[in-house]
């Protein structure tokens, strides 16, 4: 490049101070080395620069889309406006512009970010740049002597902080509303300031640097997060990578300890829904960066937390960016777990730069989402006693939750409010439900408490002070904290509580409010226990026999927790191996030829098993329990004894409810509710029932039977089995010879049906049925007798029609000649089932030659909306069809196709004439339009020869 040393015209020579003059020949005469590249954001930006009538000394914030100068001042040189475009290559010692006018000396053809130029318009305009979508790269190397730079800031910044440790002795900027230059000067060799006509560095604008010497302006991108955790004694930080010791955390799974500035992978553990990660420029200059959680539609429980100046409230979003020199950069995490399955989940954050070296980093993201199990403080804030605004102390109690078993949409859980830490609850309060572990999470508790009079029953002195009995029923209705629930914990819940008091007053007392439960610890500490021991016995040496110690527990109890704890006394530990079994045969291996503590040591408590005890979780504890200890040494030498051993169980004790329902066939369905639960028994062939695993609560038993009266029976279950005394139910009976059909009298093939007699009879006596289900819409009807079958009788349809039932009854031992025949025809209709995405309209015959001589003509599916009075809209009547069935076709009106009535009353058949037929008020014929759909009967409507009937039995 030709080296120009050149005169400007006197209207760009400017007084710096007071004291001397420069012209553009005394930059020349310093040797400089400049290579500058700088930029804002990874995301694609728009930058605006107010430009003032004259000479302007500006930069670019953005890297522009297009960087050719004619593209770039563009819009400003077809205005006319535009004069020209000066800038200084520090390198070269050389001028260029553009337009090129003045010989020899280079025109430009790109502009830069990180370059300072001087640009000359006419009259006021603004300059806008589209910013590219990347970062560019390459290294910032800055010499000694004047530098035109420009600084790609999204904000002001501070010179000391933006240039801390560059030896400059001069920063220079031309302020064009004042039309005069502005400085900063140094006394030699110092940071001491004898001039300062302004503080910060701003977007946009161009400085003159001088500096004492080359030095590197280099960004490098540096990430600060939480480090391994590491056990006493501590190893040395400025160590090299070393291995893991015990209780260290390797997040990433490389095997070694990561230190802050390491580290690659951020947590949530199950107590937080905020991590920082900090963002910091370990080299020079400025560095600018983009954050951005990769497919956030999968990962939507993770995002950015940054504050919106606009809205004045911190938003959640899924990149932002900015620009550190000095400072560090926050960078907000929160984490969402709302309506979240329990579980690990991972997710991607990269962060991009324009840092040398390492510029881009990935940052993998880990969340934990915890079970609602655990000890909490619930507080409750009681809204209204029966629906008034209530104003009244706030109970407040401690809770423990813990799952029963694991099933795959939700899962069974109980509950136990501590009467020792709680208050207003004397007596230990046991409640259930489930915990739905899907994208709900919802949970639902419910318990009941019943207190004897005053007066009345062990201790009820003090838990009772009426002098009626008391019942409290409790309610919870909850899910886990969100992210906008402030001042909770991640595991903290919260949701609906509901309680009713009876017996205090003449009517029942309802409260209803809300509660806040905070979790203290995540395993549940109010439970039941048991404990079993068994003494001293040796320990085989055979290398064959094991010694077997067997605890049995009477007690039923749903397992929250075992522990075991032997005392041994043995001279070769490493030849034993113990297990413990479970009644239902699940087996832990609590040690195996290893060296560990004999003595006596408790698993899982103090000493880890080799197999987790939780497999035992969620079980029942009755039955043997077998401790396995085995001297798997054949050698002989090695003696020893199992001095004592104890086991202990912790859960919720539970019983069963028994009774027999007298008179009814086996397979009978019985419902028990009550405390969360809604269970069905059915009775065996002398009407027994039972109901297993129920916590102390009230409970009501319902018999509801097609044939029988309804029969409700509510108890009280309170630390013991409960056996009902036997039901005898009250069968329904009719004055006439009759009989019930049930549940439904329409639907979708296959149908279920039951018929149960209801005709008075002579109980003296013994009687047989014969039922028979006939299909009516064949030509000839066909029947099916149902064999085998008594008072009540099943059976499943499986073929659309209408069907009628007859039921005979014969008095034994007469077969031959019924004593009452029942008829009850076209009571059933069945449709098939309509085919995937499309409607079907079902023309159901109950004559032959494809006509409708019975009058009956059944619509499948149809949306049951037309009015028999007026004629449809839609296509031509034609459009109805002769067929057995019609499916439409995509895109066609199942509205318009179906809630047409266009037949000739006789046959039938469609005669296309755009008419009701027969005419409206003419009733010698009637045509009867049935819309089923499985629902029960809702009514029906007549009109002139038109009868609608919707639903159920037309």
């Amino acid at each position: 490049m030709l080296k120009n040393r050149i005169s400007f015209h006197p209207s760009f020579v400017t007084t710096f101070g007071d004291r001397w003059f420069i012209n553009i020949k005394t930059f020349c005469l310093f040797s400089v080395a400049l290579v500058i590249l700088f930029t804002t954001s990874v995301s694609a930006a728009t930058q605006i620069i107010e430009l003032r009538a004259g000479w302007n000394l500006v930069s670019f914030s953005v890297e522009p889309v297009n960087t050719a100068v004619t593209e770039v001042f563009g819009p400003i040189i077809q205005s006319g406006n535009f004069e020209s475009v000066w800038t200084f290559d520090a390198v070269n010692e050389t001028w260029s512009t553009y337009p090129s006018a003045i010989s020899g000396v280079e025109e430009i053809e790109n502009v830069m970010v990180g370059k300072g130029y001087w640009v000359k318009v006419a009259s006021v305009v603004q300059l806008e740049v589209d910013g590219a979508d990347s970062f560019p790269s390459g290294d910032l190397e800055l010499t000694s002597g004047w530098n035109l730079v420009g600084f790609p800031l999204d904000e002001a910044k501070d010179y000391s902080v933006l240039l801390s440790g560059v030896p400059l002795t001069q920063i220079w900027t031309y302020d064009p509303d004042a039309g005069e230059f502005q400085g900063i000067e140094f006394a030699a060799g110092t940071t001491t300031t004898t001039r300062e006509d302004f503080t910060l560095i701003r977007p946009g604008r161009a400085y003159w640097l001088y500096s004492e010497e080359a030095v590197t302006l280099g960004p490098v991108l540096g990430t600060t997060m939480e480090g391994d955790k590491d056990v006493s004694p501590f190893r040395d930080m400025d160590a090299p990578s070393w291995s893991l010791s015990p209780g260290d955390e390797d997040i990433n799974g490389d095997g070694y300890f990561d230190t802050p500035v390491t580290q690659r992978a951020v947590t949530f553990r199950d107590v937080a829904d905020t991590k920082t990660i900090y963002i910091n420029n370990t080299g020079s200059g400025v560095l600018s960066y983009n954050a951005e959680i990769i497919d956030p539609d999968s990962t939507p429980w993770v995002r950015l937390l940054v504050y919106d100046e606009t809205e004045e409230e911190d938003i959640r979003v899924v990149n932002t960016s900015g620009s550190v020199s000095t400072s560090l950069a926050r960078l907000n995490l929160v984490a969402d777990r709302t309506n979240m399955i329990p579980g690990h989940y991972t997710a991607t954050l990269q962060i991009t730069s324009n840092g040398r070296d390492d510029p881009n980093r990935t940052i993998t993201v880990h969340l934990d989402v915890a079970t609602i199990e655990g000890d909490y403080k619930l507080i409750v804030h009681i809204d209204t006693v029966n629906g008034k605004d209530a104003d009244m102390h706030n109970p407040r109690y401690f809770l423990s939750l813990y799952k029963d078993s694991d099933v795959t949409d939700d899962v069974s859980i109980k509950g136990v409010i501590d009467e020792d830490r709680s208050l207003l609850m004397p007596k230990r309060f046991y409640m259930a439900g489930q915990y739905y572990e899907t994208e709900t999470n919802n949970f639902i508790l419910s318990g009941s408490l019943m207190l004897p009079a005053k007066g009345t029953g062990e201790n009820s002195q003090n838990l009772n002070p009426y002098q009626v009995e008391l019942r409290r029923d409790i309610i919870l209705i909850g899910d886990r904290k969100g992210v906008d629930d402030h001042g909770m914990g991640p595991l903290d819940l919260k949701g609906e509580y509901r309680e009713t008091i009876i017996n205090v007053l003449e009517e029942p007392i309802y409260l209803s409010g809300t509660f806040v439960a905070y979790r203290t610890d995540k395993k549940p500490s109010t439970m039941d226990t048991l404990e079993k021991n068994t003494f001293g016995a040796s320990i085989p040496d055979d290398g064959v026999t094991s010694l077997n110690r067997v605890f049995s527990v009477t007690e039923k109890m749903i397992i929250t927790e075992v522990d075991i704890s032997p005392t041994i006394t043995h001279s070769r530990p490493a030849d034993l191996k113990m297990t413990l079994t479970s009644p239902d045969n699940k087996l832990v291996i609590l040690r195996e030829n290893t060296e560990g503590d004999t003595g006596r040591v408790t698993y899982d408590d103090d000493t880890e098993p080799i197999d987790s005890m939780d497999l035992f979780v969620g079980g029942d504890a009755s039955g043997d329990w077998t401790l396995t200890i085995e001297d798997t040494n054949s050698a002989a030498g090695g003696t020893g004894e199992l001095v004592s051993c104890t086991l202990d169980i912790k859960g919720t004790r539970v019983y069963s409810v028994t009774g027999q329902i007298l008179g009814v066939p086996a397979g009978t369905l019985v419902y028990i509710s009550g405390c969360g639960i809604t269970r069905t028994a059915e009775t065996d062939a002398d009407g027994n029932f039972t109901f297993d695993d129920l916590i102390n609560c009230n409970y009501e038993i319902v018999f509801l039977d097609q044939g029988y009266k309804p029969i409700y029976l509510r108890f009280t279950v309170d630390g013991e089995n409960l056996v009902v005394d036997p039901i005898i139910p009250e069968r329904i009976q009719s004055p006439q010879p009759d009989f019930m059909i049930g549940p439904k009298l329409s639907g979708e093939v296959p149908l279920n049906i039951v018929l149960t007699d209801i005709s008075t009879l002579d109980p003296g006596n013994d009687y047989s049925y014969r039922w028979t289900v006939i299909n009516t819409s064949n030509d000839p009807d066909t029947s099916e007798i149902l064999s085998d079958q008594g008072f009540k009788a099943t059976h499943i349809i499986n073929t659309a029609g209408t069907y009628s039932i007859e039921m005979r009854i014969y008095q034994l031992p007469n077969t031959t000649t019924p004593i009452h025949t029942v008829l009850k025809t076209n009571k059933i209709v069945v449709y098939d089932p309509p085919l995937p995405g499309t409607n079907r309209l079902q023309f159901i015959s109950t004559g032959g030659g494809g006509g409708i001589p019975s009058g009956r003509q059944e619509f499948a599916n149809d949306s049951a909306t037309f009015d028999i009075d007026r004629y449809p809209l839609g296509s031509s009547p034609s459009d109805i069809g002769t067929e057995d069935s019609e499916v439409f076709g995509p895109g066609e009106n199942n509205v318009t196709k179906t809630n047409q009535i266009n037949l000739d009353g006789g046959t039938g058949i469609p005669i296309g004439d755009g008419q009701i037929h027969p005419p409206v008020g003419d009733n010698s014929k009637r045509i009867y339009v049935h819309i089923g759909m499985g629902q029960p009967f809702i009514g029906s409507s007549s009109a002139g020869g038109l009868k609608l009937s919707i639903g159920g039995n037309p």
